[in-house]
């Protein structure tokens, strides 16, 4: 027998999902990524036990259609790039097509969407009907396929992630450490979109509610306080096809740690 083999399908899937999923934050950034390229004026981050129980993300985007919601759960099937011309020109915070499969594939997925337009606020549905779908898929399998209630965007819940990949979910630290690495990284997305209104829960507690600005220093007292905000001297620079703005603190506000500092 040749000591080379061809994987099978189902390996195949595990192992492109533990290069894309390494814990449940890869989840939330993979997803709320995938919202915001759906052109998503809301966001809604709800998790348990650092996500290790459960992931839901809710957003009012574009949403899919039966078919695309189908073929979304496919690899390498994406809907922001045609041709290889189009990987010069990328617009887009994902593009390559793995996140929903290798998500879907060691977890037990929800995955709700309607096709409509987006940026009506969540739960007021638009002029023209549409009936959403519903997909139940466990291990990358679907198993039952139904209408959906929902009225706009989508909205995918994870359970049980790792749970056919015992190794990395032994690997996972407690649900502070874990839910850290989420509330950190959603931080820094809310200052880079302060257009974006984002919501984030944790076991049923509102840990972040940043309501859609103009000013970013409006945005920078929602996430990090007010005397951040207050104590905050804006920066604008540029030179040649580089440039850099924001805010930096002064000598009022110091911190001890580089977790200060976002640079986007």
């Amino acid at each position: 027998m040749s000591r080379i083999q061809k994987l099978s399908e189902d390996l195949i899937s595990k192992i492109a999902a533990g290069e894309v999923i390494e814990r449940p934050f890869s989840v939330v950034k993979e997803l709320v990524e995938n919202s915001i390229d759906a052109g998503s004026s809301e966001i809604h981050v709800d998790v348990e036990e650092g996500g290790r129980k459960k992931i839901v993300i809710l957003d009012n985007g574009i949403g899919m259609t039966e078919a695309e919601a189908q073929m979304c759960l496919e690899r390498h099937a994406t809907s922001k790039i045609r041709s290889d011309e189009d990987l010069f020109n990328i617009h887009t915070l994902g593009f390559r097509g793995e996140a929903m499969p290798s998500i879907a594939a060691i977890s037990f997925m929800t995955l709700e969407t309607i096709a409509n337009s987006p940026q009506p606020p969540l739960n007021v549905r638009g002029g023209e009907e549409a009936i959403g779908v519903r997909f139940d898929i466990e291990g990358g399998k679907v198993l039952k396929k139904s209408a959906s209630s929902l009225t706009q965007g989508t909205r995918i819940s994870i359970e049980r992630l790792f749970f056919n990949t015992p190794a990395r979910l032994k690997f996972l630290k407690s649900k502070e450490t874990e839910f850290s690495h989420i509330s950190n990284w959603l931080e820094s997305m809310a200052l880079c979109r302060p257009d974006i209104q984002f919501t984030l829960k944790h076991q049923g507690k509102t840990e972040l509610w940043a309501p859609a600005v103009d000013d970013l220093r409006w945005r920078i007292k929602d996430v990090l306080g007010e005397e951040i905000a207050e104590f905050s001297r804006r920066v604008d620079f540029k030179r040649g096809d580089m440039s850099v703005y924001g805010y930096v603190t002064d000598h009022r506000v110091t911190s001890t740690s580089s977790k200060s500092i976002f640079f986007l």
